[in-house]
This record gives structure tokens, C-alpha cells and sequence, in this order.
């Protein structure tokens, strides 16, 4: 539809729930009460990315990067970072799921009490891996919703990226973007942090064909991505952290 000097794209997907938190940064995330960083805890294992899930097809090309901004933040805030290969991981992984799956076994019926959540599995994770980690650090790429409202930015995740296009454009609607999760456990096993922070945009509009394409360069943009993994883990390491 073209009003004027602007036009409005409904990009099409999906419904977008953000759940807001009473600070600046707008995101999704879930702090254990009195557990945000401590300095007691100097070492971090930090898992490859994307272990527990697929990559979601499209984002496999900023894993590397990802990877390198996340180390490079968590060593910023003064941890030592420990890292494992795919391999060695999922080795580890199996054997610490297979010990809990034994734990569970009842000896009358044969049969698993109850499932097992990926917290029961961290404290043999980290001792078949040698670790003497204070933490361990799961970090997956996902595809969540981005939205734009009648301007030239999308916003999701406690980002805004701008989109493509020339002055006189108004964008309305929503597409998918790339985000990290980011889940940070306790060697016990508790989880005591998770949020989402926007990555990039994957999309980009063909002005001539009026359509979406793949952006060939996505998720390579340092700043962005340096944003995506700071917004991610706030307000872990306090709220006094500026992002953008």
C-alpha cells in the first residue's frame, strides 16, 4: 500500500510477546532472587554453541563470531573462560545423562522417575569434562520475532536494527531476526539466569521486487552482535550495565 511518499510492507510471521522489565532494556529473562554475578566466582565453562538444539538453518553462519563476542564479554567481566569441543562435550553429556538415568531407575517397576532436566546433568557434566568451574554457560542461536511499527527500525529483544530502506519508507509489521539465548548454571546444577538479546536482522527488503531476501553478509556485525550478547545477559552482572 503506497499513501504518499510512503509505503507500508506487512512482512508477515509471527505474533511477538516481549515480556517488559522494569528497566531500559525491554527483554525477556529470568534472575534467581540474590543471585546475580559474584566476584567469588572467577571460572566459567562456556559450552559451543547450539548443543542442546539445532542451529535454526540460516544462523549456522554466525556461530563462530557469536562464540568469540560471548567469550570476550564474559573474560571482560573478569571471568576465566574454560571451553570444550563438540566432541569432548557431547561425550561428557551422554555419560552424566546416562549416570542420572541410573540414579533414577526403580528397582521395583524398572521404569525412569521422572525426566531429566539438563540442570540434573551439569554436576557430572563438569567432573567427566575436569572442570572446576564456578559455571556453566549454555548459549543457543534462535529465530524469535522482530516487529516494526511505522518507522524504518525492527525492534526485538531489547534491540532496534535499522532496515534498508530509503527515507520516504514506513515498515510495518513482523519478521523472523536472529537472537541468543543465554543460560547460566550454578555447579550444583541450578539454573540462576536466562534472557534472550537480539542479534541481527536476516532479512532484507528487494525494493525493485517488493520482496524479503536473505541477507548474504547476516550476523557479522560486531557491534550488533556485541550488543545482542551484553542485552542477553543483563541484568546478571548488575543493572548498571549500558549495552547500547
Amino acid at each position: 500500500m503506497q499513501i504518499g511518499s510512503t509505503r507500508s510492507w506487512v512482512i508477515g510471521g509471527f505474533g511477538l510477546l516481549l515480556a517488559g522489565c522494569a528497566t531500559s532494556i525491554q527483554h525477556d529473562y529470568e534472575l534467581s532472587p540474590g543471585k546475580t554475578f559474584s566476584k567469588n566466582q572467577s571460572r566459567a565453562l562456556l559450552l559451543p554453541i547450539n548443543e542442546i538444539e539445532a542451529v535454526p538453518e540460516g544462523l549456522e553462519v554466525g556461530e563462530e563470531i557469536v562464540f568469540e563476542q560471548l567469550k570476550s564479554y564474559l573474560e571482560s567481566k573478569g571471568l576465566s573462560i574454560e571451553t570444550t569441543n563438540t566432541y569432548d562435550y557431547r561425550l561428557a553429556a551422554n555419560s552424566a545423562t546416562e549416570s542420572v538415568h541410573n540414579e533414577r531407575l526403580s528397582a521395583k517397576s524398572n521404569s525412569i522417575s521422572g525426566e531429566i532436566e539438563y540442570s540434573s546433568i551439569v554436576p557430572g557434566l563438569l567432573a567427566n569434562l575436569d572442570s572446576n568451574a564456578d559455571l556453566l554457560i549454555l548459549t543457543n542461536m534462535v529465530i524469535r520475532t522482530g516487529e516494526s511499527t511505522g518507522g524504518r527500525t525492527t525492534h526485538w529483544d531489547g534491540v532496534k536494527r535499522r532496515i534498508a530502506v530509503p527515507a520516504r519508507m514506513r515498515m510495518t509489521g513482523t519478521e523472523s531476526v536472529a537472537s541468543i539465548f543465554v543460560s547460566v548454571y550454578q555447579r550444583d546444577g541450578k539454573r540462576v539466569f536466562s534472557g534472550y538479546g537480539g542479534l541481527d536482522l536476516l532479512f532484507a527488503p528487494n525494493m525493485r521486487e517488493e520482496k524479503y531476501e536473505l541477507i548474504s553478509d547476516r550476523l557479522q556485525n560486531v557491534e550488533h552482535i556485541r550488543e545482542g550478547v551484553c542485552v542477553a545477559l543483563y541484568p546478571y552482572f548488575g543493572t548498571t550495565e549500558i549495552c547500547h
